[in-house]
């Protein structure tokens, strides 16, 4: 599937559930507080602190992003320096049920990937575990040996314009706390290669192999040439 087909995908998908399609932002937003469009949402940012949406509640939009804040971070698999980000978006309308079984509905009935497991928070000083979002993958079949609870909150905060001190967060800050799905890609090796061999080191997201060495076939070698 070539990447115009997918994105296209998303976006009817969701406009069949009653969203609007909203084209990408500039990268370089109206928001003072980043230098570019980092996230999706970059241009939402004033629904969600109260403003009307003229779009309606439910927006859907493929948003060019160009990321600076974890920029130390890219090249492994979770963080790139220029990307695409197809987004689902409610302002006051729908919130987690919908979401994930959305998200499920779209990644594993419409684009038939396997999920090999979804991730839920764990809960911090200041949020609770997210045991809802627990539930309706359950719900939707995901067994619980699947489930995997991660403290770390990969989530957001949106900040308000009359905020001066991060410290005000409790008060006029927002957090999404995110539950996701993951999948594995196969690999194909020659089959020279013992598997049994492979030694594997997943560290910071990444996979590092160490295959051995492979004996080139006779058909292979470099055919020696003699130069007069």
């Amino acid at each position: 599937m070539k990447s115009d087909e997918l994105r296209q995908k998303f976006l009817n998908f969701f406009e069949k559930k009653s969203h609007t399609i909203v084209s990408s932002s500039s990268l370089i937003p109206a928001d003072s507080s980043v230098l570019f469009t980092t996230a999706g949402m970059q241009q939402f940012k004033p629904y969600y602190l109260g403003e009307k949406s003229p779009y309606g509640s439910r927006v859907v939009s493929c948003q060019k992003c160009f990321r600076t804040s974890d920029i130390e971070e890219v090249g492994n698999n979770r963080h790139l320096t220029f990307l695409e980000m197809l987004g689902n978006f409610s302002f006051n309308d729908y919130f987690k049920r919908e979401a994930i079984e959305w998200a499920y509905e779209f990644i594993a009935k419409k684009l038939g990937v396997e999920i090999d497991y979804v991730s839920v928070f764990s809960g911090d000083k200041e949020v609770p575990e997210d045991k809802e979002s627990e539930k309706i993958w359950l719900d939707l079949g995901i067994p619980k040996d699947k489930i995997n609870i991660e403290a770390t909150p990969n989530g957001i905060e949106v900040k308000a314009e009359h905020d001066e001190t991060k410290e005000e967060k409790g008060k006029n800050w927002l957090r999404r706390e995110c539950s996701g799905m993951s999948f594995y890609r196969a690999l194909e090796f020659p089959e020279e290669v013992k598997t049994d061999n492979i030694d594997a080191e997943l560290r910071d997201g990444i996979l590092k192999l160490k295959l051995p060495k492979i004996q080139p076939k006779p058909e292979h070698k470099a055919k020696k040439v003699q130069i007069k």
